[in-house]
């Protein structure tokens, strides 16, 4: 009887489902508006295949992702595939209208970079199956934030290799507490304007006149260098006080006020000359001047500051 019991436990035991567990782990990177998103599959008798996670941020919008697992290196939600041959590998970043235009509720798909949330899928086809690793790294302006990870059902969430195998999804996600970077963007899509503004910060300058309303103007890339209009009666936003700045810090270098540095209000376009000079303040910072000279706020986006890209940087 006792061996019939013992029988009977075995061949349920092989018949139950396989239990394993998905971990996904978030983690600030020191006190930057940077997380690493990571997952960890080891104790699974079975690996990770694709990816569709929710990444949330509850008061601070994310402004990119980047460093990409090389490991899961095809975006199912936007490959471009013509004739058997991909013509576009696309990106991890789901598309909120790729099932129905205008509807998010139905496609399951968060707003995407500039919002609180972004929708990333990821698939391998690698040979060798990858048990743990970086899955990105996001980034969020500098509020404080909760990031948390959610499976995106709709999109297929976490597939593993054997669709039999159950796990457990665990992702407790993380708070962030941003240190004081100031309010000129820290993601890397900035990089280069940012290096430069943090000289300018480390030699004692006020460089908020770059950075967005309220800090500066929002206008400043574009000419503003006096951070205001030149009042009644026709309210030009670059006008001669922007002229005056661009002419009093003519061929100034990184330094400070007391070193007749450059003020960082004047350096319009965000570079300095190159070599062999490296001025801080030259021609191209009169050119944006001319270029928007007279130009009302109605004349121009206010959407400073804008990103190495469109600084041409």
């Amino acid at each position: 009887m006792k061996m019939r019991i013992v029988l009977v436990l075995a061949v349920l035991m092989l018949a139950a489902p396989v239990w394993a567990e998905v971990l996904i782990t978030c983690t600030q990177v020191g006190d930057t508006n940077e997380i690493e998103i990571s997952y960890d599959a080891t104790g699974e008798p079975n690996f990770v295949r694709a990816l569709a996670l929710n990444i949330t941020s509850d008061a601070a919008a994310i402004t990119a992702v980047t460093d990409l697992d090389p490991n899961f290196d095809i975006f199912p939600g936007s490959i471009v595939i013509v004739d058997g041959n991909v013509t576009d590998y696309g990106t991890p970043i789901a598309d909120k209208n790729d099932y129905a235009p205008g509807s998010a509720a139905y496609n399951g798909t968060l707003g995407g970079l500039g919002t609180g949330g972004v929708t990333i899928e990821m698939g391998s086809l690698n040979d060798v199956p990858v048990m743990s690793g970086k899955i990105c790294s996001v980034f969020v302006d500098c509020n404080d934030t909760h990031i948390a990870v959610e499976q995106n059902a709709v999109r297929g969430g976490v597939v593993l290799e054997d669709p039999e195998v159950t796990f457990d999804f665990n992702s407790p996600g993380v708070d962030v507490t941003c240190g004081d970077n100031g309010c000129f963007p820290t993601d890397p899509a900035y990089a280069v304007q940012r290096a430069t503004w943090d000289a300018y910060v480390a030699n004692g300058w006020d460089a908020n006149c770059w950075c967005a309303a309220p800090e500066g103007s929002g206008y400043q890339c574009d000419g503003d260098a006096d951070g205001a209009d030149s009042g009644a009666f026709f309210y030009y936003r670059v006008y001669t006080g922007d002229l005056n700045m661009v002419m009093n810090n003519w061929r100034k270098k990184q330094n400070t006020a007391a070193n007749n540095g450059a003020d960082p209000c004047a350096d319009t376009d965000h570079r300095d000359s190159g070599p062999f000079f490296y001025y801080c303040v030259y021609t191209g910072d009169l050119n944006t001047v001319m270029n928007n000279w007279r130009k009302k706020d109605s004349n121009l986006a206010g959407d400073c500051p804008r990103d190495d890209a469109s600084m041409g940087l």
